[in-house]
Parts: structure tokens; C-alpha cells; sequence
């Protein structure tokens, strides 16, 4: 069942709340820290982070 490649929904859905909580503790500074007007900006490349990171 352990091959090293398959994920258990266990390990998926801990996966998914752990990136959910960095997102949680990132977003509001980034927000803070792009303003209003780049928040798209801001968004975007978070979100590309995150994708790289997974």
C-alpha cells in the first residue's frame, strides 16, 4: 500500500489544511503590504507560489 507514491485522502486532506493555514497567516499581510490597487498582483503570485510549493 506504501510505494512512496501513493497518498492516502488522509495525508491529502492534512496537505490541503496545511497550505489553507499558511494562507490564512500570509494573506492578510500580504494584502497589507501590496494595498488596494495590487491586490490582484499580490494574489497571483501567492497563488504561483503555492502551486510551486506543492
Amino acid at each position: 500500500m506504501s510505494d512512496g507514491i501513493y497518498i492516502t485522502e488522509n495525508q491529502r486532506r492534512a496537505h490541503i489544511a496545511t497550505e489553507l493555514a499558511a494562507l490564512a497567516v500570509v494573506m492578510p499581510f500580504s494584502f497589507w503590504l501590496a494595498g488596494r490597487r495590487e491586490l490582484p498582483i499580490a494574489a497571483r503570485v501567492l497563488s504561483g507560489a503555492i502551486g510551486v510549493g506543492t
